[in-house]
């Protein structure tokens, strides 16, 4: 990859960060309202501040990676890329990453404004829908159109990925390190822990299969899993979210239960979770390298 190449990989990795971290938080308010009540007060204010810095993110993200684009268009240095954003900005590409900017934009005002409702929540969804669909619609799985199947997976796939990285994060730095011994909510928080196990499950059956189509869709056959950057990122992106798999295992069989049955069994699934974490920010990384580098499938 060159430098202009990586650089646009990585703001594809801090805008799909910023939409993560968003919806994980959105998600970890619906999931404590619902099953914990006493603990969403002690987490109100954290998840806040994440919101705030994954609109922040997110909003740096999707531009650095429209005058990413704007270079990649021109062939030439980031320095230089000034001249193409405006014809950058009149392709499709380029509305739908002003698209995405928007909506991530919007949604940091809606953040910004503080306690909101059931409307709030439903706008900040709705603005995380419009980013997503942006996203998806200049992916090489929309070429045969945004209402394709190809599109509709990587839509899905792109949602889960964000939901299991948001709620791992909003679990393992803010959610139980915020519990405390003797506190009186000690059930609601299994309720907590069991349905965000559960919605993880989901999460990972659907990134599983809809792994598996992009996959098989994009390769072109299995001659192209190694020696290539994008069969290599592949595979290093799949190893990363099995072991991932592995660390969710464990908290959702022995962990969670520990810490249901006593807080002080804590530190050691919130280590796990954060492990998780970090590994799933690596497969993060090897999917913005992903979508930066035509797929072998696609070879001619």
């Amino acid at each position: 990859m060159d430098g202009v190449t990586l650089f646009q990989a990585g703001a594809s990795v801090l805008a799909n960060l910023g939409f993560a971290g968003l919806l994980g938080a959105l998600c970890t308010r619906f999931l404590l309202r619902d099953a914990a009540p006493d603990l969403e007060g002690v987490a109100l204010c954290g998840l806040a501040r994440i919101e705030r810095w994954a609109a922040a993110v997110g909003v740096l993200g999707s531009a650095t990676g429209l005058w990413a684009a704007a270079a990649v268009m021109g062939g030439v240095a980031l320095h230089q890329a000034g001249p193409m954003l405006a014809p950058t900005l009149g392709t499709a590409y380029g509305r739908a990453g002003l698209l995405g900017l928007a909506a991530l934009a919007a949604a940091g005002l809606v953040v910004l404004g503080g306690r909101r409702g059931r409307a709030g929540g439903a706008l900040l969804a709705a603005l995380l829908l419009a980013f997503s669909l942006a996203r998806v619609s200049v992916s090489h799985a929309a070429e045969d159109g945004l209402l394709s199947l190809g599109a509709l997976v990587e839509w899905l796939h792109l949602v889960l990925i964000a939901l299991w990285l948001g709620l791992v994060a909003m679990t393992g730095w803010l959610v139980l390190p915020r519990a405390r011994t003797g506190w009186p909510g000690t059930g609601q928080l299994a309720t907590y822990l069991r349905r965000v196990s559960d919605w993880a499950t989901v999460a990972l059956v659907g990134i599983g299969a809809t792994g598996i189509y992009n996959a098989w869709h994009r390769l072109g056959g299995l001659e192209h899993l190694l020696g290539n950057l994008y069969g290599n990122a592949l595979v290093f992106k799949v190893a990363l979210v099995a072991l991932a798999v592995a660390l969710g295992g464990y908290n959702k069989l022995f962990g969670f239960p520990a810490v249901t049955a006593s807080l002080l069994r804590r530190a050691l699934v919130v280590k796990v979770l954060r492990i998780e974490l970090v590994i799933l920010l690596g497969a993060l990384v090897a999917a913005a390298v992903l979508t930066s580098n035509q797929p072998p499938g696609t070879w001619s």
